[in-house]
């Protein structure tokens, strides 16, 4: 590079003097580094500080006699810089030189500097014992080689001449890009943290083991929420993607994933998966599977989120359950206490607060003593029993068994359901119009059976339109009538629910009548299905409650509701 191209260029400024000192010294710390034979490290790790020190005393002294003796001074940072001669006894180049130079001088000059040599010889050997003397020792054989220096020929005066190639490729790994790589690796090590303390709250690696644990253990709902904290929602700005399912026979899945999808995209995923128990391919409930061989597997893709197996998605769904459960099941326990219990006689008070105790203790998907041993009897199912939300079909199911496990005159009859998919529009309401409602013939055989049973007196047949609202039907085998009632009084479901009970007496009860009921009304849209629970108990129970005002009324006849399906009483 010619002196022209340098004097052109902008001086360095410190970071840029920074930089290159900082790659240059970590090429010669890894180089050090790679040494395995520790005399040789020490050996090369004293040299390079022994030049370092040479360099920095010879700068010194050059900066103050430079000037004087008109050396030409690096201003621009730029030029090329003339160092004075490196001097180390050590040195074999510097030796050979020194040798060389040695010809030219008087033999009075000669015997000189060797005795200055062996001075420094001695003085060197002393530097591995006392380190404290050995700068001191350097900067006086630094000054006595720069004396030597002055009084030699003027042809070896001149140092090294050191030019720097702009162009020359730096060595090391390239930078990254700041913006988007660097802000991506530190979303992803927070992600990373915070899986890990979600694994170290929840005591498992996986979230199928911890679902699994959870099972077993059967822990109270502060335990359960206490250990599914840690398990966060991840890739909420993915909620609306639209996921693929493909048929891959070696897919490359995310196994470690200790997190869970959003709502909205897992049960888009749900909704991609075909059903697992079907005729051609039904599940076992009473043996062992087989189990699968190498084949295609069902991959759920998400684009920039990843590929899940069927069992993630699954073990995402019972995560996400049992999230949901909690939750409200920590909401009934907070409404038992301030809700429930002011509306309660004070002789009550007491069997509220153990019924908050006993729901916050036990597991979600614990079993109910007293009721039949199924899945959907679980403490869960009670949770629904607190407003704005609605009841499921099992607790009103729980409530017909509990009225026919007490109640010997009770029978229960069938759940009849009707969806809106193939309802009728009436051109000039724009609303649905439900019409063709026809009773399953299993529920009008099985009515038909009970009723000639001795002894019973009332047949309870809940009826769901949509799983938007509850009805019922009420049979009364001693008065000969079938009762038809709609909590919101309203002519589109009654109308249906009547058109269910004539169905019902053409099929099976042919003497009997059929009567619509019209109190009490409901005044909101969420209490349906404790409406319909309480026309069971009124018809069943003599003497039952038949306020159902707005108010503390209501919510007493919740709580009671609860506690019934609950305990039986």
């Amino acid at each position: 590079v010619s002196d022209g191209s340098r004097s052109s260029k902008p001086p360095r400024t410190h970071s840029d003097r920074y930089k290159e000192a900082v790659r240059a010294t970590h090429l010669i710390a890894s180089e050090l580094a790679d040494i395995s034979d520790e005399r040789e490290f020490e050996q090369m790790l004293q040299f390079v500080l022994s030049q370092w020190r040479n360099a920095r005393q010879s700068k010194r002294t050059g900066s103050a006699t430079g000037t004087a003796a008109g050396k030409p001074v690096d201003t621009a940072g730029h030029e090329p810089v003339v160092l004075p001669p490196i001097v180390s006894p050590k040195s074999p180049r510097i030796r050979r030189a020194s040798e060389s130079r040695d010809l030219s001088l008087s033999t009075a000059q000669i015997s000189k500097i060797k005795l200055e040599r062996a001075a420094r010889s001695s003085s060197d050997n002393s530097e591995a014992d006392e380190d404290l003397h050995a700068e001191d020792e350097a900067d006086e054989d630094v000054q006595e080689e720069e004396a030597q220096d002055d009084a030699a020929p003027s042809e070896y005066k001149h140092g090294v001449n050191i030019k720097l190639n702009p162009k020359a490729r730096k060595v090391g790994r390239p930078g990254k890009k700041r913006q988007k790589t660097a802000a991506g690796e530190r979303a992803d090590r927070v992600w990373f943290t915070a899986a890990e303390e979600g694994r170290r709250l929840a005591g498992e690696v996986t979230l199928i083991a911890l679902a699994d644990s959870l099972d077993a253990e059967q822990p109270g709902l502060e335990e359960v929420q206490r250990r599914l904290g840690g398990v966060l929602v991840k890739y909420t700005s993915a909620e609306k993607k639209r996921p693929l399912l493909k048929s891959l026979k070696s897919p490359v899945l995310n196994l470690d994933a200790f997190y869970l999808l959003p709502p909205l995209l897992l049960k888009s995923c749900i909704r991609l998966l075909p059903f697992k128990n079907t005729n051609d391919n039904p599940v076992t409930l009473d043996g062992v599977e087989p189990t699968p061989t190498s084949g295609p597997m069902e991959v759920v893709q998400i684009k920039d989120v990843g590929s899940f197996s069927r069992e993630q998605i699954e073990t995402f769904q019972r995560v996400t359950h049992m999230k949901e459960q909690v939750s409200l099941g920590l909401d009934l326990y907070k409404w038992i206490l301030q809700d429930a219990l002011p509306a309660l006689p004070a002789e009550l008070h007491a069997t509220a607060e153990a019924t908050a105790a006993a729901i916050v203790s036990s597991y979600p998907f614990a079993s109910i003593d007293g009721l039949p041993k199924v899945a959907e009897y679980c403490y869960a199912m009670l949770y629904r029993a607190t407003p704005p939300t609605w009841l499921s079909d099992a607790c009103i199911r729980a409530l017909c068994a509990r009225l026919v496990s007490n109640y010997p005159s009770a029978r229960y009859g069938g759940l009849q359901t009707r969806l809106f998919e193939t309802a009728k529009k009436s051109p000039k309401t724009k609303r649905s119009k439900l019409t063709g409602c026809t009773m399953a013939e299993d529920i009008a055989q099985r009515v038909a059976v009970q009723v000639e049973e001795e002894g019973v007196g009332t047949i309870m047949i809940p009826v769901n339109f949509d799983n938007a609202h509850w009805c019922c039907i009420i049979v009364k085998v001693d008065a000969q009538r079938i009762y038809c009632y709609d909590p919101l009084n309203q002519s589109e479901y009654l109308n249906a629910v009547l058109q269910y009970a004539t169905s019902l007496k053409q099929q099976a009860l042919s003497s009997f009548e059929v009567y619509a009921l019209n109190t009490p009304i409901q005044f909101d849209l969420f209490s349906c299905g404790v409406f319909v629970c309480w026309a069971f108990i009124r018809y069943v129970v003599q003497g039952a409650h038949r306020d159902m005002s707005k108010g503390s009324s209501l919510i007493r006849r919740r709580f009671e509701l609860f506690y019934f399906v609950l305990t039986g009483k």
